[in-house]
């Protein structure tokens, strides 16, 4: 008896992972997936979960009988590294605040450096769990993200107003 699963929606890409979600960029970071159980004649499939490598509050993840829904959106898995100071002031004037990420950086400061993470991409992982009446198996699903610069590009565009 076999279990497969498949990943929806497809990649069009011919040399694409049938187990990846399709990738998304970092100025998107959302992830909308099904994951669909199939099983041999005389295996029954009962249950499909899934699990995030990662906490993300911001994921939700609905199993079901034969398939699992994956939708929400990521927290940026960037670390940009921000230097401010206090608005009005200077480096040379008090001690620059560094904070990683674009959630950590206040409003109203004057941000004077920024040193970007360039990475290409980053993955996230999902483990799927598929519960048929003989038993048990577990695949494994990526979702890259993209660093396409546009997250951070538009952050930079949008923090002065």
């Amino acid at each position: 008896m076999a279990i497969s699963i498949v990943v929806s929606p497809i990649s069009e890409e011919e040399d694409a992972d049938p187990t990846a979600i399709i990738e998304t960029t970092r100025s998107l970071l959302s992830v909308d997936a099904s994951v669909t159980a199939s099983a041999d004649e005389g295996e029954i499939i009962e249950s499909v979960t899934a699990s995030l490598n990662t906490v993300e509050p911001n994921i939700v993840i609905t199993g079901g009988e034969e398939s699992v829904n994956i939708a929400g959106t990521y927290s940026d898995p960037f670390l940009d590294t921000f230097r401010y100071v206090s608005k009005g002031s200077s480096n040379k004037i008090e001690t620059p605040t560094s904070v990683v990420g674009i959630s950590n950086m206040p409003e109203n400061k004057d941000l004077f450096e920024l040193d970007q993470d360039t990475r290409k991409d980053t993955t996230k992982y999902f483990t799927i769990t598929v519960v048929s009446n003989v038993g048990s198996n577990t695949f494994n699903v990526t979702h890259k993200i993209l660093n396409d610069l546009e997250g951070i590009r538009s952050f930079m565009d949008t923090y002065y107003d």
